[in-house]
């Protein structure tokens, strides 16, 4: 059928082939009948404007000569003349360029009042070309270039001919199908291209959909929207086992009264979504805060970096908000919420924690009232710096240029990886090392964030510049902050810096976090493409999150994500942790992304990734971080 096709094709384009010569030819005819119309019109009234001047010139003296002459030149439209007198002298002259569409009129005149001397002027004319309708020439092109599109599409679309066999023979689904009998069978080649290129579009939109909802499904809440229990439970407990960071703080267990004295319902969906908004609204303050919603009425917030001595403030601040915004005209004003707060710091056991906040909760009911009650010990206030303190010790880190660049490896599975690290900031407190976790958020509520990203880039340039050894240089991961990256000049100056290094631009990545890409997807997409124009690649890290959307992996440039941790933690026993993870690899492979699970420290959970599909994982099972010591020991040198 393939076949018969290709000759209707090469018959329909004979067709339209003369067709097309036809049509341009009968325009060129009446283009150029217009063409003379004009031209005619022109010359007859350049000869009436030659006649006026004849007429009234006087040709017996010289000067009157001259002047009927250089009223000739002055005529538009004349492409030469000539004039002569009786004895064929040539009295004046303009040449016309050669031409061979050109026409001529001669004019004859007599110089003086007695009719004795005859002149003679002779007028060149531009004529159009004439074009004429089709002759033996014009068919024979035709059919040149009809023969000759034909072949060439026999040539390109042969292997279709081919194709149309094999996609008859996968249709038909019959083991014992005869081949020589392709033939038999109509062309199913555009029908079965238009399914798969249907299907196919329909089963990306449909895994990226599928990974949003599981995602969600194990994650978040359906009616705040805020993390689930699952989401809490895995977010505090790799707070809790993270070696990189020494966090410390509060655990704040709020229940609300669900019915009043009369066993009327209170708290319904739009109400716990005006708690959602107040809770949320306050922990925006303060940075690193975790808000879930744990079971029906129950709701956690987690406040990293506060004391005992604050608690007092925090319970009567949250309470009033609530009181003034939600409960304000409603009958449980006097007692709508009850509080518990237990203490906790790295490497305390998540249940114990849970276990003491009810614990806090039960004796904060029996006080009645909106009351709270609270168990342990949180952060020593010796280490506790306000606003004005922490600009005055990270100012001075930055002057003194006392940041400490360390280096922790990306484990890879495949041999022809690269090595990989990825860039962490320590700065020294007394007899302290503190992570960048615990002094990066009050370098960004002090405005010192594109400071410390300048120390940080010029840093790991130099370290790059003087590394000795490895003929296969490391690639290095840049954390930079999101106030940073929406600088203009702190991106030109980084292009600029980047730009000026060609091999080294090969070397450096760029991690953002999921949760600001896609905040603000339309000015980091002008930013990631800067980047990639000088080969710099881009990372997401902490990719997962449930609240996010992955429409942005088909708008940014991105060679490489991070699964967050709280996906990774325990994921060895977690079926639901599974099967987000393997949703995700999916949409993420068939982008071409590659995929790291980060936060790994288990053996079990290095285990099911290795086995998972991963590209590569990194944690404190691998490696720890090291110091990079290279543009040290060169300072020194120096």
């Amino acid at each position: 059928m393939l076949q018969s096709n290709l000759k209707l094709f090469a018959l329909l384009m004979t067709l339209v082939t003369f067709l097309v010569i036809g049509i341009s030819k009968h325009s060129a005819v009446q283009s150029t009948a217009h063409s003379l119309e004009v031209a005619q019109q022109t010359r007859a009234t350049l000869i009436a404007q030659v006649d006026l001047i004849i007429t009234r010139s006087e040709l017996n003296d010289r000067q009157g000569l001259s002047q009927f002459l250089n009223e000739l030149e002055s005529l538009n439209g004349l492409a030469g003349w000539t004039l002569t007198d009786e004895n064929n002298q040539v009295l004046g002259q303009r040449r016309p360029f050669e031409n061979n569409n050109q026409s001529q009129q001669y004019l004859y005149f007599h110089r003086d009042l007695e009719r004795q001397k005859l002149m003679s002027l002779q007028l060149v004319f531009d004529q159009p070309k004439v074009a004429t309708g089709w002759s033996l020439w014009d068919f024979f092109v035709a059919g040149l270039a009809v023969i000759a599109m034909t072949l060439c599409l026999f040539l390109i679309f042969k292997w279709v001919l081919n194709l149309e066999n094999y996609a008859n023979y996968l249709l038909t689904d019959n083991k014992s199908f005869n081949r020589s009998q392709f033939k038999n069978y109509a062309n199913p080649v555009s029908r079965i291209i238009n399914q798969l290129i249907l299907q196919n579009s329909l089963l990306e939109k449909d895994k990226q959909e599928l990974t949003d909802q599981i995602r969600k499904t194990s994650y978040v809440d359906d009616v705040t929207e805020l993390g689930n229990h699952q989401f809490f439970k895995a977010e505090f407990q790799v707070r809790l086992h993270n070696h990189e960071e020494e966090e410390s703080g509060l655990f704040v267990l709020l229940s609300f009264v669900e019915r009043d004295d009369d066993d009327e319902l209170v708290i319904d969906d739009d109400r716990l979504r005006q708690i959602t908004h107040v809770i949320k609204q306050y922990a925006s303050e303060i940075p690193s805060a975790l808000v879930a919603r744990l079971h029906a009425n129950d709701f956690a917030l987690l406040l990293p970096n506060r004391t005992r001595s604050e608690t007092d403030k925090i319970c009567k601040t949250v309470i009033e908000q609530l009181e003034k915004i939600v409960f304000d005209k409603t009958s449980i004003r006097e007692h709508f919420v009850d509080i518990g707060i237990s203490a906790y710091k790295q490497g305390f056991d998540y249940y114990k924690i849970m276990a003491e906040a009810d614990m806090a909760l039960r004796n904060a009911q029996l006080q009645g009232g909106n009351n709270w009650f609270m168990f342990g010990e949180t952060l020593p206030e010796s280490k506790v710096r306000g606003h004005m303190k922490w600009r005055s010790f990270l100012q001075r880190i930055l002057d003194r240029r006392q940041i400490q660049l360390y280096g922790q490896q990306v484990n890879y599975f495949t041999k022809e990886s690269k090595s990989h690290h990825e860039v962490l900031v320590r700065i020294e407190d007394g007899k302290d090392i503190l992570t960048a976790e615990s002094f990066l958020p009050m370098a960004s509520n002090c405005g010192l964030s594109t400071a410390f990203d300048r120390q940080v880039v010029d840093g790991v340039i130099k370290h790059c510049l003087y590394q000795e050894g490895p003929k296969d240089p490391p690639i290095y991961s840049i954390n930079l902050f999101i106030t940073s990256l929406l600088d203009e000049p702190f991106v030109s100056w980084f292009v600029e810096k980047f730009s000026s290094y060609p091999e080294l631009s090969k070397r450096i990545e760029v991690e953002i976090t999921e949760s600001n890409i896609n905040q603000y997807t339309e000015a980091l997409t002008r930013v990631m493409n800067r980047f990639a124009d000088i080969g710099i690649q881009c990372c997401v890290e902490h990719f997962g999150s449930p609240e996010q959307n992955l429409a942005y992996l088909d708008a940014l440039p991105i060679s490489r994500v991070k699964v967050d941790r709280r996906i990774i933690f325990g994921i060895h026993e977690n079926r639901e942790q599974q099967l987000l993870l393997k949703t995700m690899l999916i949409n993420l492979k068939s982008k071409g992304i590659k995929v790291i699970a980060e936060g790994v420290e288990q053996a079990e959970d290095a285990e099911f990734i290795t086995q998972a599909g991963l590209d590569g994982a990194q944690g404190f099972y691998y490696s720890k971080p090291q110091r990079l010591k290279t543009i040290e020991k060169f300072l020194k040198a120096v």
